[in-house]
């Protein structure tokens, strides 16, 4: 039927249809799938939200849409396709037209040679009104769509429904598409965006519905037993009768247009896939509905057109949600299936129907849930049969066949490709059509058979999309503001693969917060977020070019970074969150000891900045890297970039030295703030610190972020003596350092002898635990062994935490 297949079939072969070959390949094991539906809502941006707004309306700015001259087309022959259909009627496989495609006479209309241009300083605006006489709505299709930067495209039809909004090069960038559905007689497009460079907007062809979507003209025209201006009597709604909700829900009204042909009418249902982190649009309908990318890509899905209650009130169609386009998966006519993935996520609270590759048996009871003629949501329920009629060509291998009981329902044209459920509301079969003895009423229904194409068949070729589980990231259970992911400044590599991800970050003095995002823009749109403790917005991006920030000067306290998918399948994505103090100082750079005095296992300098509590970092820029001729000498490159903070400061003696004392830290893991500016010059010494090496020394202020490079002062740059070289002239530039004097030297430390080098310049041995101890034996044996080349002996650095 017409979205029921349409009343086709004589008994006997005498009809053909395209076989395309698929694996018939049944499960060994009958498989179930079910899972729950989201309880939450993907972000659904109606045109103007948060921008201009849209001045198309009719009865606002009348004076100035008047001034816009109209593209008229000739009126719909509404009677003349009324015709044409009921000449099909007999053709098999056949959807319900509501729509045929009409050329623009002669040429194109452009947005350079036709409509109204508006100038202002900085913006232009451009106009256009089509009118399409005698139809209930219209598709338009742009045959190029390119806009710049900043610039969109609004429509809006005169009757329901909420305006549509296109930007760059269309809802799939490929700079040719099909318009959405526009109800009323009349359509109103309106560019804004900037004056450079202007948009290059053209149409080629529109779509009129001669049928009115929402009230069906009779299925086909002088059926015997359809009703004058309407449907068969005895469909039944669907919240009449006892039903699944999930089912219920997973059902959507399909409108799609033909490339060089026109626009129809079917209905298609939402399979879960095995995923439970995912709601992925995975959208079963008839081969016979949609066979082509091109048709897909055109496809409208409303859903929840349903009464409120048993008979209650139907919402308007335009007021429902509406997913836009799809990719085909898989088709086959063997048995009249089509899997799609929608191109957006399904709507809040949407049904994802059960399914099972299990065989339903004679006698057992189905229920078919479906839009016929294109009308709100029915309901229909009977026995499978395998009594005649059966269909020559539609064997019940392939095909489930059915009886509708009196009194629960039917289905009509309008109805194709909706889902048959068994008793458990899972999905066996999508429906193709009617085998019948005579026409199919109300009155007759032992005359004809119900035929859907079966689950279990078509399973094989589906069965890789729909076990498919998409792999998330680490917080994949973060897809609701109470189970944010908390993070802290840096960077993270993530993925997209449900409706909405949170984090919270936790801001303990005020700051100004940046959260930057980058994703491919072919893979999703999202809108970016930044929210308060309460669910606020704070900040909010959804310029969609795979380029996002949020920022603000905040509070104390715990915020929300939200990221929600308004477009495409997901896919990975990058945060960088900063956070900076807003009243962070930059301290001033260490200061280099005077004059330059390089030690073996210190780095030596003046933190300064008195007055301020500040952290001291060592970078581990370069370290020991061993003279390939000395066998055995270790290489520490492996903590190169790597750092350390300086820890409390003590002071030493220097025993015969001048001063007779000095300071020194040990390095740790953790920062250590104090107001250094009363140490003076400052030697640091850990394992980390190591001879021939270079390090680079960068202060911060307390309480500033310390992720944040630009709250570190200017590093420092500090390099170690060569092991055992301890007096000028220092290595490098010469290569033969240490030398003889250096052991001299080392000696003269030693036992004490005035005008020998400084304690803190001397120390060599391994296990430099106390700086104010005197040089030993140990310092002496390192010096003599460096004169000699021997290994280098020095335990270097270990790691952190």
């Amino acid at each position: 039927m017409g979205c029921l297949g349409r009343r086709f079939f004589f008994p006997g072969n005498g009809f053909g249809f395209v076989l395309i070959a698929v694996s018939a390949a049944a499960a060994v094991e009958p498989l179930t799938v079910r899972k729950a539906s989201p309880g939450r809502a993907p972000v659904r941006r109606l045109a103007g939200d948060g921008q201009r707004p849209f001045t198309a309306d009719p009865m606002r700015d009348r004076d100035e849409w008047a001034a816009v001259e109209p593209f008229r087309w000739a009126p719909v022959d509404q009677d003349a396709h009324l015709a044409e259909d009921a000449d099909r009627a007999g053709q098999p496989g056949v959807p319900m037209r509501i729509g045929v495609n009409r050329p623009v006479p002669g040429t194109v209309l452009s947005s350079i040679t036709d409509g109204q241009w508006i100038d202002g300083r900085s913006q232009r605006s451009w106009r256009m009104k089509l009118e399409d006489p005698g139809s209930f709505g219209l598709r338009i299709h742009f045959s190029r769509f390119e806009l710049p930067n900043g610039g969109s495209v609004l429509i809006r039809g005169s009757g329901e429904g909420s305006p549509l909004e296109y930007r760059e090069k269309g809802p799939r960038d490929e700079g040719s598409f099909w318009s959405a559905t526009l109800f009323g007689e009349i359509a109103y497009l309106e560019y804004e965006g900037p004056r450079h460079p202007a948009p290059i907007i053209e149409i080629d062809q529109i779509s009129s519905l001669y049928r009115d979507p929402e009230a069906p003209i009779a299925a086909i025209a002088g059926d015997e037993g359809g009703v004058a201006g309407g449907l068969l009597p005895c469909h039944v709604d669907v919240n009449c009768q006892p039903v699944d909700s999930v089912a219920r829900d997973s059902v959507g009204r399909m409108i799609f247009t033909v490339p060089g042909q026109g626009t129809y009418l079917c209905t298609g249902g939402l399979l879960s896939d095995v995923d439970d982190n995912t709601f992925a649009g995975y959208f079963l309908t008839a081969n016979h509905c949609i066979s082509s990318q091109a048709a897909a890509t055109t496809l409208d899905v409303y859903w929840f057109y349903q009464s409120n209650s048993c008979n209650g009130s139907v919402p308007n169609l335009g007021s429902r949600p509406r997913s836009d386009g799809a990719t085909l998966l898989v088709t086959s006519a063997q048995s009249d299936f089509t899997l799609l993935r929608l191109a957006d996520d399904p709507a809040a609270g949407q049904g994802f129907a059960a399914w099972t590759t299990g065989v339903p048996a004679v006698n057992d009871q189905v229920i078919g849930i479906h839009h016929p003629g294109g009308s709100f949501k029915r309901h229909a329920k009977g026995p499978v049969t395998t009594s005649s009629p059966i269909c020559g060509g539609l064997p019940l291998a392939r095909f489930v066949y059915n009886d509708w009981t009196p009194g629960l329902g039917v289905t009509e044209d309008g109805s194709s490709g909706s889902p048959l459920f068994n008793s458990n509301w899972e999905v066996i079969g999508q429906l193709f059509g009617v085998c019948y003895f005579s026409t199919p009423d109300c009155a007759n229904p032992s005359q004809y058979n119900n035929v859907y194409g079966r689950f279990s068949f078509s399973y094989p070729s589906m069965s890789a999309f729909l076990n498919t589980v998409t792999p998330d990231d680490a917080y994949e259970n973060n897809d609701e503001s109470a189970t944010a992911a908390a993070i802290d400044p840096g960077s993270y590599d993530l993925t997209l693969v449900d409706f909405v991800d949170y984090f919270s970050l936790t801001v303990l003095v005020a700051s100004e917060v940046t959260v930057a995002m980058t994703y491919t823009d072919a893979d999703m749109d999202v809108e970016f977020r930044l929210l308060d403790d309460e669910g606020g917005t704070i900040d909010f991006d959804f310029v969609d070019d795979g380029n996002m920030s949020v920022s603000a000067i905040v509070v104390p306290g715990t915020y929300r970074v939200q990221i929600s998918k308004i477009r495409g399948w997901g896919g990975d994505y990058s945060l960088n969150v900063a956070s900076v103090l807003s009243s962070c100082t930059v301290p001033d750079a260490a200061v280099e000891q005077d004059p330059p005095t390089p030690k073996n296992r210190f780095a030596s300098f003046t933190p300064g900045n008195p007055g301020l509590n500040t952290a001291i970092r060592v970078k581990l820029t370069s370290l020991h890297h061993p003279d390939p001729a000395i066998a055995g000498s270790p290489s520490f490159a492996a903590f190169e970039g790597a750092s350390r903070w300086v820890g409390p400061p003590q002071t030493h003696a220097d025993p015969g030295g001048s001063p007779a004392s000095f300071s020194a830290a040990p390095l740790q893991c953790d920062p250590y703030f104090t107001d250094w500016g009363s140490v003076g010059l400052l030697h640091v010494y850990g394992p980390a610190i190591l001879p021939d090496s270079v390090y680079d020394i960068q202060i911060i202020e307390e309480n500033c972020s310390l992720t944040n490079e630009g709250n570190f002062s200017t590093p420092l740059t500090v390099t170690t003596r060569r092991r055992g070289d301890v007096i000028s002239p220092f290595n490098p530039p010469s290569t033969s350092q240490p030398n003889f004097a250096d052991i001299t030297a080392l000696v003269n430390k030693f036992v004490g002898i005035v005008g020998a080098p400084r304690l803190v310049e001397a120390k060599l041995q391994p296990d430099l635990v106390e700086p104010g101890a005197a040089i030993s034996f140990l310092d002496i044996s390192n010096g003599v062994d460096g004169f000699r080349g021997l290994p280098y002996v020095f335990a270097g650095p270990t790691s952190c935490p």
